[in-house]
């Protein structure tokens, strides 16, 4: 572990190593300066690992690959996937959110338009 250090009513930003995947700090979100870091071996691991998880906002793949990049961000239950990049990524015209635990709606100018209206068809006949 690095960091950690509680100042009042906040944490330094830490950074856990070797993290159970059963453990909270993996499996639920942390709502503060916490990177929990985890091994694995073979990129479908990653993928199961993250998706262990009831939540599922936003993922990142790193990757020199464009092909794996689309495959593992096709394996993972979240809501947006950045590749080589940080999920810090936030664009008005791009669906935001995620699925499970998280919300399972998404936000944005067009999504929340949805989310405000109830589509209904009006016609007129035409005259005979």
């Amino acid at each position: 572990m690095a960091g950690g250090a509680r100042r009042g009513a906040f944490y330094d930003p830490t950074v856990l190593v070797s993290v159970p995947e059963d453990s909270p700090a993996f499996a639920d979100e942390n709502f503060g300066p916490v990177a929990p870091v985890a091994h694995f071996t073979d990129p479908l691991d990653a993928v199961r690992m993250a998706n262990f998880s009831s939540y599922g906002f936003q993922a990142a793949v790193f990757t020199r690959g464009i092909q794996r990049a689309f495959t593992l961000a096709g394996r993972l239950d979240v809501g947006g996937v950045v590749t080589n990049g940080s999920t810090a990524l936030r664009a008005e015209n791009l669906s935001f959110g995620g699925p499970k635990d998280t919300g399972g709606s998404s936000e944005g100018l067009h999504d929340t338009a949805l989310e405000f209206t109830r589509p209904r068809t009006c016609t007129k006949a035409a005259r005979a």
